[in-house]
């Protein structure tokens, strides 16, 4: 009969152990890892969360300082609009007047 070797059964029985710790629904987007006697899962890209079930959504709000600026460029340019055409008519009742 072959002697079993000590490490040989440690290792057997930590593969077993690992096995069950890390079984294929630990991480449901990732790697599962053995930690001690649990496990952690080590998330694909796009995924997180304690068992990689979390997709992470890319915030696609625009900042409050870009809204800003949009409105006050828009203000600015209609007053420049409004003092043009303020300004061509005041110059078309100048020269009407002038004509008489």
């Amino acid at each position: 009969m072959k002697a079993i070797e000590p490490a040989a059964v440690a290792s057997n029985l930590e593969d077993s152990i690992g096995l069950h710790i890390c079984d294929s629904t630990k991480c449901l987007h990732g790697k599962c890892e053995i930690v001690g006697k649990s496990y952690r899962c080590r998330c694909d890209e796009g995924f997180s969360g304690s068992r990689c079930d979390e997709k992470i959504v890319a915030d696609m709000s625009i900042p409050g300082y870009i809204i800003f600026l949009l409105i006050f460029c828009n203000i600015v340019v209609t007053i420049l609009i409004g003092i043009f055409f303020c300004a061509c008519r005041n110059r078309r009742l100048k020269n009407k007047v002038a004509d008489q």
